[in-house]
């Protein structure tokens, strides 16, 4: 495909609340479910989405 025609785009995973962040495991609770999802819609993120 040529350097030029890729792009790499990260998405980072921030704790919006910090006494509630997601452990690195496979199982995960309702509440870090929910603290990755809120994640998604930091600047950072949404600036990855409107990139893509």
């Amino acid at each position: 495909m040529g350097g030029n025609r890729v792009e790499t785009l990260r998405f980072h995973y921030r704790p919006v609340h910090k006494n509630r962040e997601a452990s690195l495991s496979f199982h995960l609770s309702r509440r870090e479910k929910l603290d990755i999802f809120e994640a998604f819609y930091t600047a950072d993120n949404q600036a990855s989405v409107k990139a893509l």
